[in-house]
């Protein structure tokens, strides 16, 4: 008589390599990335950096060029559908980006594209 393998004995070894893969990191959005600099503050935008989730962005806490919203809005959507597992999160529209209750100033200074007054509601550290 042959003994088949233990089902649990092979799914095992495949669940805790998915554990690992979910645990290396989260997606996040980092300015670093876009184009920060400015002429003047209508060159600037106020953006959110920092961990996606499927539910959009907290509030702005730095800020970028204009000419790098686009890009910005295209690295939300990548960042947002990872963190969904591939998906887009269904509270997430792809047009409010930000909570209507933040609240922010941008700047240009020195020809960097900056936050002036931080949201007061305590999400950005």
């Amino acid at each position: 008589m042959t003994r088949s393998p233990n089902p649990f004995a092979l799914v095992l070894p495949l669940l805790a390599a998915c554990a690992a893969c979910s645990a290396s990191s989260d997606p996040s959005i980092a300015v670093t990335s876009y184009d920060r600099s400015c002429m003047s503050v209508a060159d600037c935008v106020a953006v959110y950096e920092g961990p996606a989730n499927c539910c959009g962005l907290s509030c702005v806490n730095t800020a970028i060029s204009q000419r790098a919203l686009a890009a910005y809005r295209s690295g939300v959507v990548s960042a947002t559908k990872m963190a969904c597992g591939g998906t887009t999160g269904t509270c997430h529209d792809g047009e409010a980006l930000f909570p209507d209750s933040c609240t922010g100033r941008v700047a240009c200074r020195a020809g960097q594209c900056v936050l002036d007054v931080p949201p007061t509601d305590g999400a950005a550290e």
